[in-house]
C-alpha cells in the first residue's frame, strides 16, 4: 500500500475510533441515568477503545513522519538528480567552449586577412587609374571589416543587451578568451562535486 493510502486509511480509523468512543460515553451515561445497562462492562468497553484510538493515533503521527521522510528522500533524490545534470552541463560547456575557441581563432585569421587585403586597396588606390581615392581616404584600413564583423556577428548571435563596452587589452583578452579561466567558476564547482562523492 503506498504511504499516502494508509495515512488516509489511518485517519478514517481515528475518526470512526474517536466517533465510537463518543457515541459509546453518550450511550453508557444515558445508560447510567436510566439505571440499567453495566456501567463496568461500558468502561471497559470505552478503555479498550481509547487504547486502540491511542495506537491507532501512534500509527498515523508515525505514518505521516514516514510520508514526511519519503518526500524529503524523493525531493534529495530530484535535486541530485539535477546537479548531476548540471554537472553534465558544465562538461558540455567546457567542450563546446574549446571548440568556439578554435572557431574564433580561425575568425580571428580570416578577420586580419580581410583587413590586410583592405591594407592593399588602400595603398594601391593612391596610385589606380580611375580609383575614386579621395573617397576612400578618410577611411582607415580595417574599419569596413570591423564594422562588418560587428554587424555579422550582431546577425548571428542575439547580443542585444550583450554591448561590448570596450575591448580589453590583448593580454588580459588572451587569458580571459581560455574555457578554463572563462568558465571556472563552473568548472571549479564541477570539480569539487565529484571530489566529495
Amino acid at each position: 500500500m503506498v504511504i499516502q493510502e494508509r495515512v488516509d486509511a489511518l485517519k478514517s480509523e481515528v475518526d470512526q475510533l474517536t466517533e465510537r468512543l463518543q457515541e459509546k460515553s453518550k450511550l453508557a451515561a444515558s445508560e447510567d441515568i436510566e439505571g440499567r445497562g453495566d456501567p463496568i462492562k461500558a468502561a471497559r468497553e470505552m478503555l479498550e477503545l481509547k487504547e486502540i484510538l491511542k495506537l491507532k493515533k501512534l500509527a498515523l503521527n508515525q505514518a505521516c513522519h514516514l510520508q514526511l521522510e519519503m518526500a524529503e528522500i524523493e525531493r534529495d533524490a530530484e535535486r541530485r538528480a539535477a546537479r548531476e545534470e548540471i554537472q553534465a552541463h558544465i562538461l558540455q560547456i567546457e567542450s563546446f567552449a574549446r571548440k568556439m575557441r578554435a572557431t574564433v581563432k580561425r575568425l580571428g585569421n580570416q578577420y586580419k586577412e580581410l583587413v590586410g587585403i583592405e591594407e592593399k586597396i588602400f595603398h594601391l588606390g593612391k596610385h589606380a587609374h580611375d580609383w575614386p581615392y579621395d573617397g576612400f581616404k578618410h577611411l582607415r584600413f580595417g574599419e569596413l571589416t570591423y564594422d562588418f564583423l560587428v554587424n555579422a556577428l550582431a546577425a548571428e548571435m542575439t547580443l542585444e543587451h550583450r554591448h561590448f563596452d570596450h575591448l580589453p587589452n590583448q593580454i588580459k583578452a588572451s587569458e580571459k578568451a581560455e574555457p578554463g579561466v572563462a568558465f571556472s567558476s563552473y568548472i571549479r564547482e564541477r570539480i569539487q562535486y565529484d571530489d566529495r562523492l
